[in-house]
């Protein structure tokens, strides 16, 4: 499959599947603000985007997938509960980014296999 099919399934994916998770989270009328959600979302996906096609194309490891979408979570974490003593967020943040990098990296695998 050639890498440009790649990051376009990757890009579709990414944006479909956390706008679905995140109006799941929302409320029945969607607030005001989701229009933000959207728009974050789809840099994170220009981000991710650009991180697949500058680095994990070419070195494609699990660990490195696990660092960069967990420590990115960690530190989205940190701007999010503005220095609260909480840290219960950023746990919740850091397991979200894990999880997600086991998502990113086997998919990836799937499809670099075909």
């Amino acid at each position: 499959m050639s890498n440009k099919l790649i990051i376009a399934l990757n890009f579709g994916l990414f944006a479909i599947g956390w706008t679905i998770v995140f109006r799941l989270g929302a409320d029945q009328e969607l607030p005001a603000g989701f229009w933000k959600i959207i728009a974050l979302i789809l840099a994170l996906d220009v981000l991710q985007c650009l991180f697949l096609k500058l680095v994990y194309l070419r070195h494609p490891r699990f660990l490195l997938a696990l660092v960069v979408f967990t420590l990115g979570m960690l530190i989205l974490g940190l701007v999010v509960r503005k220095f609260s003593l909480d840290w219960t967020w950023e746990l919740v943040c850091g397991l979200v980014g894990a999880a997600y990098s086991v998502v990113f990296y086997l998919l990836n695998r799937l499809l670099m296999c075909r």
